[in-house]
Order: C-alpha cells, then structure tokens, then sequence
C-alpha cells in the first residue's frame, strides 16, 4: 500500500492474509491502518478491536487505535484506549504513558493525570514537558504553591522556544493564588 497507495489491493491482500492465519492479529491492524488513512473511521476501530480480540496485549494494535482516537479529537475514547495500552501493552513506552497523561489533562482529569505525570518523571526526569502538565494540573487541584514552585523551575530549564503562552496564563493564575505580587502575575 505505502509503495502504490492502492488501499483496495491492499485491503484485499490483508483479508486474504487473515483468512491464511485467522489467529495472527498483523493482517487485521493493517487493515485498520489502510482504513484510517481511507479516513473511514468506524471500519479502522473496528479492524483494531478485532486484532486485539485476537491478542489484547498487543501494542501495535493498542497503539493504532488509541492514536487514531485521540487525533480524531474524541477524548473520552482515546483515554480509554490509552489505559488499555498502558495497562495491557506488551511493549509500553514512556512516550504512551505521557500521551495517557494529555488525554487525562484534556478530559480534565487533573488527579489522575497529577499522579501518572508523577510516576513518569521518577522514570525518566528529562521530561520537562511534564513539568508543565504537573504544574496545570496542580493549579487544577488546588496545590498553588507546589504549581508555582514546579513552573518557575520549569522556566528555568526549557528554552525560550519551549514556552506556550499558557504557560505565563497558568503562571499568573498560581501567583495570584498564592499572594505573590499581584502586579507580577497581572
């Protein structure tokens, strides 16, 4: 498909290949994957579930589906789909656990996304997008001062270009509610 970009031989070849090995999930994540390229999203979902029926701890699989949520803007499936990754994938990375923790932020669940940003960055503390995370959702939850401490030691270590304007929102939000100058955080 990647070579001649013809979806329907492909579809078709995938089929056949599920037909050869009914047990073998591969031919049924293809599948899935040449629908969402065909943007047909119920027939892609569709063929990544049957490959995780075939086999749930299947990363690949897992993968796809919760990518294929989460850029298709629907929040609530795509954290879904994330815990299933992270909690049943057989090759979980970092980079899916912090993806869980952005679909927890979005669909604003501030405490579970606090403690996954939490147990990410005793792993791998390099991560200084997660800082920021930590520090929104600290805002959200209520923890002003840790939230400020968090994100003005987050200034101090990202490159200029890394700053979001939401980043001095949330800054100004914390030192207001902390008392700092309010001038400062105006």
């Amino acid at each position: 498909y990647k070579e001649i970009g013809n979806g329907g031989a492909s579809a078709t070849y995938y089929e056949q290949a599920s037909l050869v090995e009914p047990k073998n999930p591969l031919p049924l994540l293809m599948l899935g994957r040449v629908y969402r390229i065909a943007k047909q999203f119920d027939r892609a979902i569709d063929y990544f579930d049957k490959a995780i029926a075939l086999n749930p701890r299947y990363t690949a699989a897992l993968r796809s589906k919760a990518e294929y949520l989460f850029i298709s803007r629907k929040w609530e499936r795509a954290t879904q789909a994330y815990k299933d990754l992270v909690n049943n994938g057989d090759a979980v990375t970092i980079e899916d656990e912090m993806q869980l923790a952005n679909c927890l932020f979005i669909t604003k669940d501030c405490k579970g996304c606090s403690d996954l940003v939490e147990k990410i960055l005793k792993k791998d503390g390099s991560k200084n997008y997660l800082r920021r995370l930590q520090a929104y959702c600290d805002y959200e939850n209520g923890e002003y001062q840790r939230g400020l401490d968090i994100l003005n030691s987050y200034f101090q270590n990202v490159t200029p270009d890394k700053i979001l304007p939401s980043d001095y929102e949330y800054l100004g939000k914390l030192q207001l509610k902390t008392k700092s100058d309010s001038t400062v955080a105006l």
